[in-house]
């Protein structure tokens, strides 16, 4: 391939990439905002269990302050989230603020118990290295990260407590049974995040591929529409689409034969009309002209030609009928009656052999208009 056709390529690539992180972002809003919900509930619960027992807050003023902190935390990135703006440019960040207050709680929670055990809160860790696959707005190399962090932080810490502390409990074994549960939910996390973004990657896939067929479809259906405009005029090509259309809606078929008998051209398309004016413009010489001239220089000529002739009839209400050869019809009155329109059809042909004398001099061909 062309050094050019690769970079247009790769080019393409970006852009479909970085269209696909944004999906990506979008997806993951939900998810987030569940979560945001869970964590505000749990904290909300927190506070009126403890303050509903009557516990001493000077007893646990750690527990208190933690948990009102989180709450006022989750409530002001749910603020955020709700944004979407920010949540397309902060989305890590935010994601970061929520797994360190999480990861805050759990170490509170350890320490607010009066006995601290080798097993305390692994589930809630657990939790939390299971949100970061599955909930938080991670790519997969950070969420391994962040899970890694989450699991060792839990046995660094319960192991420096116990190891400076008298007590010393059967902990080797405890800790290996915590690193044997925080691996195993790292893996259940990693395999629900890889299925997952093979299958955002896919709908995005079978999103974008439906989008792009539905973009060439209404392409080709414009180029339909003017190329059908370009050899009727307007209104008769809009009455034909509005009876194709409505013979395709007809379901039953003894109907729908009935209407294409109905409408045969004749007593559909073809109708009187009185008080018009007709023009035929056809160029002289035409056969020695078309021996003399290249077919492409032809062509050209009388592109150019007609192409001046329809912005005159534009500018003189006449509307071209048809272009056979070298044979230009226009008719003026059409489809709204106009009382001057033998008027405007003799300032067309006064037009069209002025056009034709610039087109000729800048052509330096010989044409006349008859």
């Amino acid at each position: 391939m062309p050094a050019k056709g690769k970079y247009l390529l790769n080019e393409q690539k970006l852009k479909q990439e970085a269209l696909y992180r944004k999906f990506l972002c979008i997806s993951q809003y939900q998810p987030l905002v569940l979560l945001l919900w869970l964590s505000m509930l749990t904290c909300a619960i927190l506070l009126v269990l403890f303050f509903s027992l009557q516990l001493r807050v000077h007893s646990h003023v750690a527990f208190v302050a933690v948990v009102s902190a989180g709450l006022v935390v989750f409530v002001a990135v749910f603020v955020l989230v709700c944004a979407e703006a920010l949540t397309q440019k902060w989305t890590m960040l935010l994601g970061l603020v929520v797994w360190a207050t999480h990861l805050t709680m759990g170490f509170t929670f350890i320490y607010c118990t009066e006995r601290i055990l080798p097993w305390d809160q692994v589930p809630f860790f657990l939790f939390i290295i299971i949100t970061v696959f599955t909930l938080l707005p991670f790519q997969m190399w950070f969420a391994v990260v962040l899970s890694i962090v989450s699991s060792l932080s839990h046995i660094i810490v319960l192991s420096v407590h116990f190891t400076l502390s008298e007590s010393k409990p059967n902990l080797t074994n405890q800790l290996f049974s915590n690193a044997v549960v925080f691996v195993c939910g790292g893996a259940v996390g990693a395999f629900h995040k890889v299925l997952m973004e093979k299958a955002l990657r896919q709908t995005f896939q079978d999103t974008l591929r439906c989008l792009s067929i539905r973009m060439k479809l209404e392409i080709e259906k414009r180029q339909q529409e003017n190329l059908l405009q370009s050899v009727l005029p307007v209104y008769i090509s809009m009455e034909m689409k509005l009876a194709i259309m409505e013979r395709c809606k007809c379901k039953d078929k003894e109907a729908q034969q009935r209407l294409v008998k109905d409408n045969n051209f004749h007593s559909l398309y073809v109708k009187r009309h009185e008080n018009v004016s007709i023009l035929y413009a056809d160029i002289v010489g035409f056969t020695r002209l078309a021996s003399d001239c290249s077919p492409k220089e032809l062509v050209i000529m009388l592109n150019e030609l007609f192409g001046k002739f329809d912005q005159i009839a534009k500018e003189n209400e006449c509307m071209r009928i048809k272009i056979l050869g070298d044979c230009y019809y226009c008719v003026s009155g059409l489809p709204v009656s106009l009382p001057k329109h033998a008027k405007n059809c003799v300032k067309m042909g006064l037009d069209m052999c002025e056009a034709i004398k610039l087109v000729r001099d800048a052509q330096e061909w010989t044409l006349t208009c008859a």
